[in-house]
């Protein structure tokens, strides 16, 4: 129908069974399995502000999948934002989004990832130029032909805006 909810972690504060929040070699995977916080109401139903933000992120993933959505992740430049204009930088997940990613293919959610533009400046850690309107549409057209075809392609589709 093309009506989406949309969901933003940063949005929301959480909690994290990791004590370094994100390395990839702590054993959750945001399921009640692997969660090492203490307790079961963290990682039961709908998330909140008490849960590990991974068990929140798989719970969020999985309504996507489960209602035909997707996850757009957007990938900044390696380095300090305000060298960003260097273009000898490379484009780097987080280690967040790295997990994230890890995430969404357990649990077959499709990924839509964009490539922040180069150029892109900072103001006191801020992005002050973005993405352009050509660039949304390029975004919206992939999507709209997955959501066109069979929602089978489970590949992760990679829009790069340069």
């Amino acid at each position: 129908n093309g009506n989406f909810d949309i969901y933003s972690p940063n949005a929301f504060m959480k909690n994290t069974c990791d004590p370094k929040w994100t390395r990839m070699e702590w054993p959750c995977r945001g399921t009640k399995d692997t969660c090492t916080m203490k307790d079961d109401f963290v990682k039961e139903g709908k998330p909140h502000d008490k849960c590990c933000w991974r068990y929140s992120f798989r719970w969020h993933l999985e309504e996507a999948k489960r209602t035909n959505g997707f996850m757009i992740q957007i990938v900044d430049l390696e380095g300090q934002p305000e060298y960003i204009e260097d273009k000898k930088l490379d484009y780097a997940l987080g280690k967040g989004q790295e997990i994230e990613t890890v995430l969404a293919h357990s649990v077959g959610t499709k990924i839509f990832r964009i490539y922040r533009p180069r150029g892109s400046t900072a103001f006191m850690g801020q992005y002050i130029l973005d993405f352009q309107s050509t660039h949304i549409d390029t975004l919206v057209n992939s999507i709209k032909k997955w959501i066109a075809g069979t929602r089978e392609d489970m590949e992760d589709c990679e829009i790069f805006t340069e």
